[in-house]
């Protein structure tokens, strides 16, 4: 049995994979139902009194601690890899 495998259609899905994602299609609901104790990402930045539309201002320790507490992840970065690898097998 052979398996066909068309790689202009995936370099056309790496093409359009290329730049950045908005976070609230990163951390859309079913993420954060399945990884977090909330329901939808604004109960998410709620609960945590974040600053999400301004993240530079956010201290890393204190984020980290909080997403250690409420998520199934050790850190803020390890969520937002999961949640970029997740993404990206979506788009497939």
């Amino acid at each position: 049995m052979k398996i066909k495998f068309d790689f202009k259609e995936l370099d056309k899905k790496l093409e359009s994979l290329s730049g950045n994602v908005p976070l609230d299609e990163l951390l859309n609901s079913n993420f954060i139902r399945k990884y977090t104790q909330f329901q939808t990402a604004q109960e998410f930045a709620d609960t945590s009194s974040f600053d999400f539309s301004n993240i530079e201002s956010i201290n890393s320790n204190d984020l980290d601690k909080f997403v250690s507490a409420h998520t199934k992840f050790s850190s803020w970065q390890e969520m937002l890899n999961h949640a970029g690898a997740e993404w990206i097998q979506n788009q497939f």
